[in-house]
Parts: C-alpha cells; sequence; structure tokens
C-alpha cells in the first residue's frame, strides 16, 4: 500500500476488510461496509500524514482513520487515504467523497454553523505559530512591521493572520499556497521571511527538511489555539457515534493501560469498564452496526492514544515532540473520554 504524493491525484491505498453485522441504518457505515474501504481525508505533513522509508502510509492521522476501519470493518488496513486542497476538504466531506476527514481541521463555530459538518472529539490541542530564518533565537515576529508570510489558503492560520495584519496594523503581504507542501516549499525557496501554521507542523516539517547550514527558528509567537478534531458529513447519527466513540476507546485504553501487547489478557482480566470496553456492551454494538469486539479489534490492531502519539511523534520518532496538553486529564492533559457503561 502507498500513499502518493500530492499531485491533486487521489492519495490511496486499499486491503480486504472483514465482514461484519450489516448496518440497520445509517447510508456512511453502509456505503463502507459494501466497499470495504473507510476513506479518509488526511493533509499530508511530516508525522501526521505521510510515507515511511518502505512507501508505506504513516503517521497519526493515518492512525487514527486506521482505527475507524478496524472498528467499522474489523481491519485496520482497509482505509483509502485522500487528498484534497485545503478550500476544498469541506466540501469533500458534504458531498460524500469521503467519510472522513482527517486533514487537521481545527474545531470552531464558523465552521461548525456554515458547512453541512459534524465535528468529532478533539483528538490533538495544538496553537499557531510563525517559523522563519534566523541563525539564533528568533524575535516575535509581531515585532515586524513588514514582512512576507507564506501560510495556506482556507487555514485557520490565513484567517488569523489578516485578523491581526488589520488589528495591528502590520504591512505584511500574505503569500497562499494551496496546501501545506506548497506553503512551505515557497518558504524554503526563501519566498517569504516567515511561515505560518500550527506549530507541531512546523516542528515536525523542520526537523525533517533543514538541511545543513539552515538557520531556521520557530518564534515565540502563539497567534491561536487550535483543536484538531475529525469531521463527517451532518445527518447521520449513526456513523457521528461510531467516530466519536472510537476516539473515546483510544482515550480510554491509554488511561485504563490497555494497549496492543496486552488487550487479550485485559479483556477478561480487567475492571468493569475494561471489560465493557474490550468484550463490549450487549446489543450496543449491534445497534451501532458493529461486532460487539469492535474496540478490542481498534487497540489490539492500533494501539490507543498514547501508542499513536509516541510512534509517530513523540519519543519513538525522528520528532520527540512533548505531548503537551496531549495527555490522559489523569496525568494533567485535556485527554477525557466519557464513560463505557
Amino acid at each position: 500500500m502507498r500513499l502518493l504524493r500530492p499531485t491533486g491525484a487521489i492519495l490511496a491505498f486499499a486491503l480486504a476488510c472483514l465482514t461484519q453485522p450489516a448496518a440497520s441504518a445509517g447510508t456512511i457505515l453502509q456505503g463502507v461496509q459494501q466497499r470495504g474501504v473507510v476513506r479518509c481525508s488526511v493533509a499530508t505533513a511530516s508525522g501526521f500524514a505521510a510515507h515511511d522509508e518502505s512507501g508505506r502510509p504513516v503517521g497519526l492521522m493515518v492512525d487514527f482513520c486506521r482505527a475507524i476501519a478496524a472498528a467499522a470493518l474489523g481491519n485496520a488496513e482497509a482505509v483509502e487515504l485522500r487528498h484534497f486542497p485545503r478550500a476544498k476538504d469541506y466540501d469533500a466531506v458534504e458531498n460524500h467523497d469521503v467519510d472522513v476527514s482527517f486533514s487537521m481541521n481545527s474545531w470552531s463555530l464558523g465552521r461548525d454553523g456554515t458547512h453541512k459538518i459534524d465535528f468529532g472529539p478533539v483528538l490533538f490541542y495544538d496553537s499557531q505559530g510563525f517559523a522563519t530564518w534566523s541563525a539564533g533565537p528568533a524575535a516575535p515576529a509581531r515585532t515586524r512591521t513588514e514582512a512576507t508570510v507564506c501560510v495556506t489558503a482556507g487555514s485557520s492560520a490565513k484567517r488569523n493572520l489578516e485578523t491581526m495584519i488589520r488589528t495591528q496594523g502590520l504591512k505584511w503581504t500574505l503569500r497562499s499556497g494551496n496546501s501545506w507542501e506548497e506553503t512551505l516549499q515557497a518558504f524554503l525557496s526563501r519566498d517569504c521571511s516567515l511561515v505560518a501554521a500550527d506549530h507541531a507542523v512546523l516542528m515536525t516539517a523542520l526537523k525533517t527538511l533543514r538541511q545543513p547550514g539552515d538557520a531556521i527558528a520557530i518564534t515565540p509567537d502563539t497567534l491561536s489555539r487550535e483543536a484538531l478534531s475529525p469531521v463527517i458529513a451532518a445527518g447521520d447519527h449513526q456513523w457521528q457515534l461510531i467516530v466519536r466513540w472510537t476516539m473515546f476507546a483510544l482515550i480510554l485504553a491509554e488511561e485504563k493501560g490497555i494497549g496492543k501487547a496486552n488487550a487479550a489478557d485485559k479483556r477478561t482480566g480487567g475492571d468493569l469498564e475494561t471489560r465493557r470496553l474490550l468484550a463490549g456492551i450487549p446489543s450496543v454494538g449491534a445497534k451501532l452496526g458493529l461486532a460487539d469486539d469492535w474496540a478490542f479489534q481498534v487497540i489490539s490492531q492500533v494501539g490507543n492514544y498514547g501508542e499513536i502519539f509516541e510512534r509517530n511523534l513523540g519519543k519513538g520518532s525522528a520528532f520527540l515532540l512533548d505531548r503537551g496538553l496531549n495527555k490522559p486529564w489523569d496525568q494533567g492533559g485535556l485527554l477525557y473520554a466519557p464513560p463505557f457503561q
């Protein structure tokens, strides 16, 4: 399987799926089960959706898509990944060109209220900032009265920048790219003195692409808070529940100390909520159109939230990102799952 480079074409890979109970309602799940794959849109960015050395798609958002496939089809590899220009991603969701978007969408009132979409649980807490050409620690970008800034069209960063420029009277010029790849390349070609994006995206991209002698630093600015969430088309409550509770299963599994290696043992030997998570709650799975052990399939095939984070962004990756707010609530983070009961 492979994730094609963004050329406007589909980024896709697909494998066979396991048969699951037919859905009694919910057109998206029916389509997924008939098609045999979950179609996810992703925004290509190092650590979030990219290729490993063998060409296999990897990344935080790729693994979240695999989690949905494990729940809906029993096979985490039964996914098809697609890429759309930033401004077209919500159209793809609304038009059912994809079943769920993991394109690093920030949940906001404007997006919630103007598109026919539903947001799932927050999966990654971040903030927006800048990178610049600097041999040492960079001064705040806000101190520059004039600058050319590379930013992706249709992104929260672009809207936040426009507000910042207007309210602070800055003489900044924005150079918009249709994708993060295009935006980053423009910065690396020195078409801009600054590039704006989420902090995690900036850190992973620069870790991957910085060449010997490059003098690139992230400025101390924070433009906004960003709550990245999956997005589905509005109007399908069943699919909304599947996406929502699959993500909660990843979060709860970490809190309970359940991972790929011990999920089978915990299935019968854990506390009551653990057994509900891994063995299922009678009749609930069937009402969702899923097998009773759907959450067990997710965790045993993909891992818990912490395992996914660490192998893609954290200490098991080249990026070594600190988890910050993306820790369970009982460890000082913001990740919290409602009760499985």
